[in-house]
């Protein structure tokens, strides 16, 4: 994720202020914080970011985990640290400090409050979505206040907190892996707040990984372009005088492009290299359905598991085809032409990129890579070249 958006900036010039918002869940979140993090530190050297993120890339955070969950969070768990000792660090045992800090370690921006603005103009907003334990329900992170309307049963997790959040943090609340990430605990006010017992700072929810409600982060990338088209067109809320009169001409000098960077196989690994020739493939279209046999090992047992484990998957893949449709329909309303067949990348980035309402970027598996916290040199150096060839120059 990082590695394609850097490719993306460093090809338009204009990138930070073209992109409205990055939309990201789980490790993409992961990805999006540290593109965050290097372009403060980069403060515009397309070198500089490179370097930056290749440097987060070759840490260890897998090491970090292991040694935290068979040491210290399973001594944490029986010891009363609060009876030996006073110090203020006493009671803070647990592995997300040691996950944490090897990021900010790693690239010190990291630190960085993840609404705190930056220097040299404006930035795309931000928003990492969570999955609360207690409901199941979306929680997203951003620089943007969140409210039902237009993110519908979603908290803000920044307002609960009444305090800004640390990168890092807003990126591993977003990729609390089962197990291997400890679950988060959220202290703060409540979500909804009528009482005044509601604005007492207190354990209000358990944070895991934002995948388990929306794998893709398509769900509130949806939302944002409602809530875009829907400002375009006047409905929004808090619509100034100066706004309105505006919105005409922004309706016309628009072009809203939603561009997916998706990095698995499961949509079609037969089509794997497609994109790199001129025309899209179908098969790794999410719109369509996919073509499996039937269940035929114990199905009175299996079914109910694989049914609740499967359907994870495709409310991502309707997610993901639900967002280009929207895209499409705004577009439609833009009065821009739509084409009836979307074509893959083909020629200098620039180019192909704003002509369609949607784009998908896949970065694909063509070698046995080790675990996603560890990546060697051999596994980043096949991430550039395959984002080289699919985003020419």
């Amino acid at each position: 994720t990082p590695t394609v958006l850097a490719r993306m900036r460093v090809l338009d010039p204009d990138f930070d202020r073209r992109a409205f918002a990055l939309s990201a869940v789980s490790g993409g979140a992961l990805g999006v914080a540290v593109f965050r993090a290097c372009d403060l530190e980069a403060a515009g050297n397309p070198s500089a970011l490179g370097s930056c993120i290749d440097r987060f890339g070759a840490i260890d955070l897998w090491t970090q985990l292991l040694g935290g969950v068979l040491f210290e969070d399973a001594l944490a768990s029986v010891l009363p640290t609060s009876l030996f000792c006073a110090s203020a660090g006493c009671r803070l045992l647990g592995r997300s400090y040691w996950f944490e800090g090897s990021m900010e370690s790693s690239v010190p921006s990291m630190a960085r409050g993840m609404a705190m603005p930056g220097q040299g103009g404006r930035r795309p907003h931000v928003f990492l979505t969570v999955t609360r334990v207690e409901t199941g329900e979306r929680w997203i992170q951003s620089d943007v206040a969140i409210d039902t309307r237009s993110f519908p049963a979603a908290c803000d997790v920044l307002d609960m907190l009444n305090s800004d959040v640390r990168l890092s943090t807003a990126a591993h609340n977003s990729s609390r892996f089962p197990y291997t990430n400890p679950v988060g605990d959220l202290y703060g006010r409540a979500c909804l707040r009528s009482r005044k017992a509601d604005e007492d700072t207190r354990l209000r929810a358990r944070l895991q990984d934002g995948g388990y409600f929306d794998d893709s982060a398509s769900s509130t990338s949806s939302d944002i372009l409602r809530v875009l088209a829907r400002c375009l067109f006047g409905g929004c809320p808090q619509t100034s005088a100066e706004l309105a009169s505006s919105l005409p001409a922004l309706r016309a000098r628009l072009r809203p492009v939603v561009i997916s960077i998706r990095n698995e196989d499961r949509f079609d690994a037969r089509s794997a290299h497609d994109e790199l020739v001129c025309g899209a493939s179908e098969a790794r279209d999410p719109a369509r359905p996919r073509d499996t046999g039937p269940l035929r090992l114990v199905p009175s047992l299996l079914a109910a598991p694989l049914t609740l484990y499967e359907t994870r998957a495709a409310h991502m893949r309707a997610s993901d085809a639900d967002l280009a449709n929207n895209a499409a329909a705004l577009w439609e309303r833009l009065a821009l032409p739509v084409s009836q067949t979307t074509p893959g990348p083909c020629g200098p980035f620039m180019q192909w990129i704003p002509n369609a309402p949607a784009r998908r970027i896949d970065l694909l598996a063509d070698a046995l890579y080790p675990s996603g916290w560890v990546l060697s040199g051999s596994a980043m150096e096949g991430i550039r070249k395959q984002v080289e060839a699919r985003l020419p120059q």
